[in-house]
């Protein structure tokens, strides 16, 4: 009866779909770094280090010993191995291995697939990558070892596996958005929306993710989704989304544009929205991650295109500076930066006209 030890998740060990109970602890990470290293010799040094840290006790060699000992006693029983001398744990002083042939891993399978995945994607099969990639991936049921507190093994061998997902999950997704082995781009939002949760700095998952959404047809939700990952990267390193994203925010813009256009059945007229509250969210996004204040000469090109939609535009040219809103905070903020700029316009001309040498 083969034993199965589960790592893409909460840690899960069964036998013949029994779960058989490994105690928290040392006795948790022991296993873990045995299964992590499945079928491949472990030295002790490492497990020690996997174990402890720096912080080394009195004994290392003999603890880890014990350790073995204790998991021996539960899982060789469930697999019927001991009584002939053999154990699903072999190795001695110089390392200890977990069977590969009596003991099924997770995170084996899980790379198992991924090579199987690379083989097809060099013969040119897309369909088959897709649909490989898509098994591997479903191999993980959260958080990588989401019940064992393990510091020296997660600053280790974990994030190996966790890179190794995301080039998964990027490779997949990335399929589908290219449209090369069908499927609904909007069925991965749920897992990139996952993944960012874990590591919201990843740019290239907010890339696909706002593209799933404008290819669902969702581009509200995608040009929030571009203001959170803007504001989330100015706030935590400081800078600005990298060129893809900030082209595809301009497309997002473009192709709302020339929608409103198309609703309206206007095909000469300027692709900018003339409504109030349509100019007012326009104005917020293109403005995004600029100073309070700008220049007429700092504004977005075609803005002044935009301005001619103003209710109070004449033939003389646009109206006011400020974007229309409605009666609010903003719009009174807005009138009040109106007037400091035609006060400071009129103070400028009055010193001009009364010369240099005039108090």
């Amino acid at each position: 009866m083969e034993i199965t030890v589960r790592l893409l998740g909460a840690l899960d060990v069964t036998s013949g779909g029994r779960h058989l109970k490994i105690p928290t602890g040392k006795l948790s990470i022991a296993l873990t770094s045995l299964a992590l290293y499945h079928g491949r010799t472990l030295p002790v040094l490492d497990l020690a280090e996997y174990l402890w840290g720096t912080e080394l006790p009195t004994a290392p060699r003999a603890t880890i010993r014990s350790y073995i000992k204790r998991l021996r006693q539960i899982l060789d029983p469930a697999q019927g191995s001991g009584r002939d001398g053999t154990s699903l744990i072999e190795g001695g002083r110089g390392g200890y291995a977990l069977s590969g042939t009596r003991v099924a891993v997770d995170a084996t399978e899980f790379r198992a697939r991924l090579g199987h995945a690379s083989e097809l994607r060099a013969a040119g099969d897309t369909h088959g990558e897709s649909r490989t990639l898509d098994s591997a991936l479903e191999l993980w049921r959260g958080p990588l070892l989401a019940n064992v507190d393990a510091p020296e093994l997660m600053m280790g061998a974990v994030p190996l596996l966790e890179e190794e997902r995301r080039r998964a999950l990027h490779r997949r997704v990335a399929l589908s958005l290219d449209g090369l082995c069908g499927g609904d781009p909007g069925a991965y939002v749920p897992r990139l929306r996952q993944a960012l949760a874990c590591d919201p700095l990843q740019e290239h998952f907010w890339e696909q993710l706002i593209l799933a959404l404008q290819r669902c047809g969702r581009s509200a939700e995608a040009l929030r989704e571009y203001e959170r990952c803007r504001r989330l990267l100015s706030e935590e390193l400081g800078i600005a989304p990298a060129a893809g994203l900030r082209q595809l925010h301009q497309t997002l813009l473009a192709d709302g544009a020339d929608q409103h256009a198309a609703e309206r059945g206007d095909g000469d007229v300027s692709p900018w929205p003339t409504g109030t509250g349509e100019r007012a969210a326009l104005l917020r996004s293109l403005l995004a991650g600029r100073r309070k204040h700008v220049s007429p000469h700092e504004l977005p090109a075609g803005f002044q295109r935009m301005l001619t939609g103003h209710p109070r535009a004449t033939a003389a040219g646009p109206g006011p500076l400020a974007p229309a809103a409605p009666p609010s905070k903003g719009r009174r903020e807005a009138r009040y930066t109106s007037r400091r700029v035609r006060t400071r316009r009129y103070r400028t001309s009055r010193s001009a006209d009364r010369g240099p040498g005039r108090a």
